[in-house]
């Protein structure tokens, strides 16, 4: 079964690296692949939104693809497909990254990939500017009393 949608991303917005959710309750499947269609009209590289795919221990980006118009991007999903876009978008205000995703799932999973259900794991440590804004919040809160 298939799920998916459309994310568009403008000047300044980043998606932290992660490993993807690996189980859909309501659905009670497994996801498996992800395929990312970019639609961004004539993407330059100096705005980067690029889509990074780092290594199983998180010491470096082993791929990074720009959004190019009809770009496919299919990759299996699992403990450890870290991905994400760390640094914001730097295009014009206007200007959006749009991406298709759609989700594969399956009833049965029978890979040494396979772990306890968990959400989306987080990567923060793989991107400067997201501790940057971490750190921001907390003493942000801090100064309010919270």
């Amino acid at each position: 079964m298939a799920r998916g949608g459309v994310h568009i991303s403008g000047a300044g917005d980043f998606l932290k690296i992660h490993a993807d959710f690996n189980w859909h309750h309501k659905l009670q499947a497994y996801r498996r692949v992800n395929a990312l269609l970019y639609f961004s009209d004539d993407w330059q590289p100096e705005w980067r939104g690029a889509i990074e795919f780092w290594n199983r221990d998180m010491s470096r980006a082993e791929v990074s693809t720009l959004p190019i118009f009809n770009r496919l991007v299919v990759f299996s999903t699992g403990e450890h497909s870290n991905h994400g876009q760390r640094e914001p978008n730097e295009c014009p205000v206007g200007v959006y990254r749009k991406v298709l995703n759609l989700y594969y799932y399956t009833s049965r999973r029978d890979d040494g990939d396979v772990s306890d259900p968990h959400f989306t794991l987080y990567k923060p440590q793989a991107s400067p500017f997201a501790m940057e804004l971490g750190e921001s919040y907390r003493s942000s809160a801090k100064e309010k009393g919270g």
